[in-house]
């Protein structure tokens, strides 16, 4: 009774923490929203950032991006999911956070580009070939947010659920390097703008960490119910 109590403590107090920094990522992208469409010198340091990118433009560079991005192509990330969730022993404490993590991020990213309708880096630009998704608007990057809300929250998951971290420090350094090599990608392959890139790291975090807490939450209150129950049984029990 006792551990459960501190186990509980424990719990709220991370759930604080990450609520605490998804305030902090949300807050990051209204200032950076602000930067992007109304801020001329953020627009020409955006300008700069591609001119520096065609320095290191080459052939291998490009294919390697084009593998990068593809990793983040809708139907990897929803393959992903469904791998988790297939397999009982990783359907609740994996497949289910994951799933919410990506479902939050693909609304929320399809939500924000309605409404901001920026425009995509002009076509002479991009360097993408294939099946990329380069027909709706720049603003936030789908790809960058939908990646690291996915790979982020799997990072995360691995960290607080499994007590042997040192087998999995190699897997968790991976799902937070992904994310980031493919939000670069996106911007070396001209097809999005430095800022668009920056919001959807930001928002695809805030979505991993919004997914850890509702997951918990959900969790806490079944326990919650389950204790509720076992509890009325018990005190039938004794009226008999």
């Amino acid at each position: 009774m006792i551990k459960n109590k501190k186990r509980e403590n424990s719990c709220k107090k991370i759930n604080k923490l990450l609520i605490v920094i998804i305030i902090g990522l949300l807050s990051a992208f209204i200032a950076i929203t602000l930067l992007v469409f109304l801020s001329t010198s953020f627009n020409d340091f955006e300008e700069s950032v591609y001119i520096n990118i065609l320095q290191i433009v080459s052939r291998p560079t490009t294919v390697t991006m084009h593998i990068f991005t593809y990793a983040s192509e809708w139907f990897v990330l929803l393959a992903i999911c469904i791998l988790f969730l297939a397999v009982p022993k990783t359907r609740k404490k994996i497949g289910t956070p994951l799933s919410i993590s990506l479902a939050i991020s693909a609304v929320s990213n399809n939500i924000i580009k309605i409404i901001f309708r920026r425009d995509r880096p002009p076509r002479y630009r991009w360097l993408l070939t294939g099946f990329g998704s380069t027909f709706n608007y720049s603003y936030p990057s789908g790809h960058a947010q939908n990646a690291v809300a996915l790979y982020f929250a799997l990072a995360i998951v691995l960290i607080f659920n499994f007590k042997h971290i040192k087998p999995l420090i190699a897997p968790i350094v991976l799902c937070f390097a992904l994310p980031l090599l493919i939000a670069f990608s996106r911007l070396y392959l001209s097809v999005h703008f430095f800022g668009d890139v920056l919001s959807g790291v930001l928002i695809g975090a805030a979505c991993a960490l919004s997914a850890i807490v509702l997951n918990q939450a959900f969790k806490h209150n079944k326990g919650l119910k389950k204790h509720k129950s076992l509890r009325i049984f018990i005190d039938f029990d004794n009226t008999i």
